[in-house]
């Protein structure tokens, strides 16, 4: 898909932008986005510049797109097409409007395969990404109810617990809290686990340190409201 309407650098802006534009604007050629004699309805032409420049990383995870003014003034366009478009993008989950940070960027969802067996790391590597991890917390204590009930323990089982955060390309996506019986894996331990490469898998690990080769798993997704550490180490701002 051609990018050159917004990145070529021979085409000049016919108009320069002003204080308080934003940056990624600079390059933009207005007329080449908006076209008020197509029939083309002009959210729509707004949409697609700005989906383009999500999908080309013009407007990269985390940034923020330009306001709201910044598109009319720029592009000039009423508030009704620029929200219009907006709102798309929001409804397919590209941006996310945040009212003390503006429209942030959001980072392409990563898609796991759940038919097999698959360690998170293998699954990133597969798409052509890096993945990542840092210890947020390991410990051994008792099984509390719900471990006994969906491992099947006896109650005086004791359970290894740990936290990790995973990255994707040095991107926080999500903190992984992992139970698993000390019986199972007597000699585990926090030592075991890496940060890169594949020891960061705790497929891996149990089964190239501790020659336990898993071949079934339940996991269990859930909504929960972040509190301020999650937050903080997902990197979301205003959350």
């Amino acid at each position: 898909m051609s990018q050159e309407s917004f990145v070529d650098p021979r085409l000049a802006p016919s108009k320069p932008p002003g204080k308080g534009v934003h940056p990624a604007l600079a390059s933009v050629p207005p007329e080449s986005v908006i076209d008020k004699s197509s029939p083309v309805p002009l959210h729509h032409q707004l949409e697609l510049f700005l989906r383009r420049g999500i999908e080309s990383g013009l407007f990269g995870p985390h940034d923020t797109l330009p306001t709201e003014q910044e598109l009319q003034d720029y592009f000039q366009l009423s508030r009704t097409p620029i929200r219009q478009a907006l709102a798309r993008l929001a409804a397919d989950g590209l941006i996310d409007r945040r009212r003390s940070q503006g429209t942030v960027v959001l980072p392409k969802p990563f898609e796991e395969n759940l038919r097999s067996l698959t360690a998170f790391t293998e699954e990133v590597q597969r798409k052509g990404l890096t993945p990542g991890s840092r210890m947020l917390e390991f410990q051994i204590g008792p099984a509390d109810a719900e471990d006994i009930r969906l491992l099947n323990l006896a109650k005086s089982a004791l359970i290894y617990r740990f936290r990790r955060l995973r990255f994707i390309n040095d991107d926080p996506v999500g903190i992984l809290s992992s139970h698993i019986p000390v019986d199972v894996a007597p000699n585990l331990r926090e030592t075991d686990f890496a940060e890169t490469g594949m020891q960061q898998s705790s497929y891996y690990v149990l089964e190239h340190l501790h020659h336990i080769r898993p071949v079934r798993a339940s996991e269990t997704f859930r909504a929960v409201t972040l509190d301020a550490e999650a937050a903080r180490l997902l990197r979301i701002p205003g959350a």
